[in-house]
């Protein structure tokens, strides 16, 4: 019987020691992940609904897989001061609100005084966009290609599923490009994606439900 019982306890000695390891295997990838990703996502929870919950959740993103990630180690790499980054401030991303509009009647109800880009789904389709922020500049050929590809990427060309109405004119998709040196992100209120210089797209994560995307810590 003391046999019986000493095995057992090697066991589950055995077994808690292991529960340990993969534990901290865990924690230390988050940590790798953490230190050598190409960006991290910081994703803001807000509103009565999140009341108990955490402000912010972090996603470190490398080769285009997210891992979720501590405050602590987010801290580690850019500094204690996190929480009080904002897009508003930051010099070196660019942020283009894009937006595809339809109109029944087309050019006479369109908003012309933004710039626009024609698109593949014709005279009825127009795709708007403008700057985000004051510290975003201007887009260059690629990033106006792939303002075109995301377009086409998330629009289903159903026009009963639209954004937003303003009198003829529907707003059907709308997105925000975010370019940081050669990073380029598609941002929308369902999922983050990763674009190529080509146009090729790449989901790397949904929404959080409860959250949105409030924030990117790009490597330095």
């Amino acid at each position: 019987m003391k046999t019986e019982r000493k095995k057992f306890r090697i066991l589950l000695l055995t077994a808690f020691v292991l529960a340990g390891i993969f534990k901290s295997s865990g924690y230390f990838k988050s940590q790798v992940y953490a230190k050598n990703a190409d960006y991290i996502v910081r994703v803001a929870f807000r509103g009565l609904e999140n009341m108990f919950h955490a402000p912010y959740e972090y996603d470190a993103v490398c080769l285009g897989r997210p891992r979720k990630v501590t405050e602590r180690m987010v801290k580690e790499r850019f500094g204690e001061e996190i929480e009080k980054r904002s897009i508003y401030g930051d010099e070196d991303t660019s942020y283009w609100f894009v937006e595809l509009e339809y109109a029944e009647d087309g050019e006479y109800y369109f908003n012309n005084d933004k710039s626009y880009l024609e698109t593949a789904f014709g005279g009825h389709y127009r795709l708007f966009y403008s700057n985000w922020t004051s510290k975003s500049g201007e887009p260059d050929g690629v990033d106006l290609k792939i303002m075109l590809k995301a377009a086409e990427y998330l629009y289903d060309e159903d026009l009963s599923h639209w954004e937003s109405k303003q009198g003829d004119t529907l707003g059907l998709i709308s997105f925000m490009l975010i370019r940081n040196g050669d990073t380029r992100l598609i941002e929308n209120n369902k999922a983050l994606l990763e674009a190529s210089s080509g146009g090729d797209m790449k989901k790397v994560m949904d929404v959080p439900p409860g959250g949105q995307f409030d924030y990117y810590f790009f490597a330095e």
